[in-house]
């Protein structure tokens, strides 16, 4: 992480529950900074909102249509909104390189170390800065504060913020709806849990304070005994409305919580204002002055430490990979097995690194089992005769002499003449099971009875397809649209990439892709990634 040039601009992320008040918020502070004619930098991250008071620099709805997403993933609007920001997160490398270009100070290094060409690209298509210097920049986010508590684009979004500017938490609670014992705690442990999480400064900002002072919040968190005697209020008055009183579980909880949170209140600035009339707005920009403060003398060296241990990390995995790999190359010259490709029984021998070396490795007779078994489900047409000939006898051969210990082929119909043959060459190695893989129940008891014979599972190879044996002016209508919609789903893409109709694949040009696709190397890798469609195989 760069130094922060010591004009950055502030970054002021506006959190909170639905209805707390944020988006006002975010318009009553905007509009403060344009009245001292500073004005500031604006993003908005809320995809679902229809209309905003004030106006972005950088909006998500440009980039994510939040309703497309939940068509096309069939989600609901929660849902819709996170995987959004999800969305969006991949793009923060982009959005960075115009912050940067927009809010530092004119010649300030880039934060970025190395910058890729495509930032160096984003960065030059940035508006130019003007001459008036930004010093704050305000992000406005949704109500579904899960986002920030567990989802993986709060972490990106804040994590990479925080590398390039100053950032502070604003956590916007509505005032009225707190004035119950039992709501306050809930804020409190919704604010812990973020800070913790995030480990960047917060503001605790009690809004509406125009209908409900938050003198009493604030007394709530520095005084215990004002809380306790609160709760029994709480109490007392429940027991003459509703019997709601006593000593129940709730009371021991908000007890406990309010002792456990005192430490908590201690790291927190906390402002009452009121979006609609605009007070205490200049209480929370001091707040946030101090925050940004606190943010380069406690928070920037944790955040720096952390990134150098996971650099340290990556650093030494490359070192131990570089070992390994010479290591297997020099024994490997005197024609001793690496040591890497020992393994004690009942674990995989080492994968192949890459493409080549999986090909390599098919044509290599290799006696070293492993237990558990590979899986070649043929997803043919339930009502069509299986007759034996789709099974590749060198195909199979190959896999075996690969060093599977067994390899199973799930099928609706009866095995072949290859295929007895083959399972001849590798006794106990080639088994058949029948099952009607268009039936999920059917194939679950298939791969249930697989782990229960073989001791594990450790690879699938799907043959996607549906075939029938008959004249093709036999076919009617409906099965013509069946095998089309099987065999060709995605007829865009194939002409995409095949101009057409391509051949029917042979399994040596295969097995390469299936054997890296099955490997450790491809654990970031999927047939999404790498399309392996011979027409009818698809892995």
């Amino acid at each position: 992480m760069a130094s922060t040039p010591p004009s950055s601009p502030v970054a002021v992320v506006c959190v909170g529950m639905a209805g707390s008040g944020k988006t006002t918020f975010m318009q009553r502070i905007n509009a403060h900074l344009h009245t001292l004619n500073t004005p500031p930098y604006v993003m908005n991250l809320d995809p679902a909102v229809r209309t905003v008071p004030f106006d972005s620099n950088i909006d998500i709805r440009d980039s994510v249509n939040y309703k497309e997403v939940m068509k096309q993933y069939n989600l609901g609007p929660n849902g819709g909104i996170l995987t959004s920001l999800n969305l969006f997160a991949t793009k923060i490398d982009q959005v960075l390189a115009i912050l940067e270009k927009r809010c530092l100070p004119a010649g300030a290094a880039s934060t970025t170390l190395n910058p890729t060409p495509r930032e160096q690209s984003t960065a030059a298509a940035a508006p130019a800065q003007s001459s008036k210097p930004i010093t704050h920049i305000l992000f406005d986010t949704p109500g579904q504060i899960e986002v920030f508590v567990w989802s993986a684009s709060g972490d990106i979004l804040l994590g990479s913020l925080a590398s390039s500017f100053p950032t502070v938490l604003a956590y916007i609670i509505d005032t009225p709806r707190t004035t119950s014992t039992s709501t306050f705690m809930s804020n409190m442990l919704y604010a812990c849990s973020i800070l913790y999480k995030t480990k960047l400064p917060m503001i605790l900002v009690f809004n509406k304070t125009d209908i409900q002072d938050a003198e009493f919040a604030k007394e709530w968190m520095t005084d215990f005994e004002a809380f306790q005697a609160a709760l029994r209020r709480e109490q007392e008055e429940g027991e003459v409305e509703g019997g709601m009183g006593g000593s129940g579980y709730m009371n021991s909880l908000l007890n406990s919580m309010s002792l456990v949170l005192e430490e908590f209140y201690c790291h927190l600035s906390v402002v009452g204002v009121s979006s609609m009339t605009g007070q205490g707005v200049d209480e929370f920009f001091a707040a946030v002055k101090e925050k940004a403060v606190e943010f380069e003398r406690d928070y920037k060296p944790e955040l720096e430490r952390r990134r150098n241990a996971r650099e340290k990390d990556k650093e030494s995995q490359r070192e131990k990979e570089v070992e390994r790999l010479m290591n297997d190359m020099a024994v490997s010259r005197s024609g001793q097995t690496p040591a890497s490709k020992r393994q004690p029984s009942g674990r995989w021998k080492d994968e192949p690194e890459t493409v080549s070396e999986a090909e390599e490795a098919l044509s290599d007779e290799d006696e070293d089992g492993m237990e558990g078994g590979l899986v070649d489900p043929d997803e043919d047409d339930p009502d069509a005769a299986h007759d034996g000939d789709e099974y590749d006898e060198e195909g199979l051969a190959q896999s075996l002499s690969n060093g599977a210990e067994k390899v199973y082929s799930i099928d609706f119909g009866s095995v072949g003449s290859d295929f007895d043959a083959v399972a001849q060459r590798f006794p106990g190695r080639l088994l058949a099971l029948n099952a009607d893989v268009t039936s999920e129940a059917s194939v679950t008891e298939a791969v249930d009875k697989i782990i229960a014979e073989a001791g594990g599972l450790h690879g699938i190879v799907c043959n996607a397809g549906r075939t029938k044996h008959k004249p093709a002016l036999d076919f009617t209508t409906e099965e013509i649209k069946q095998q089309w919609s099987v065999n060709q789903p995605d007829w865009e893409q194939q002409l995409k990439y095949y101009g057409g109709l391509p051949r029917l694949t042979e399994v040596e040009e295969l097995r390469g892709a299936y054997v890296y696709l099955l490997s450790d190397a491809a654990s970031y890798t999927t047939s999404i990634d790498i399309p392996v469609n011979g027409v009818i195989g698809i892995c």
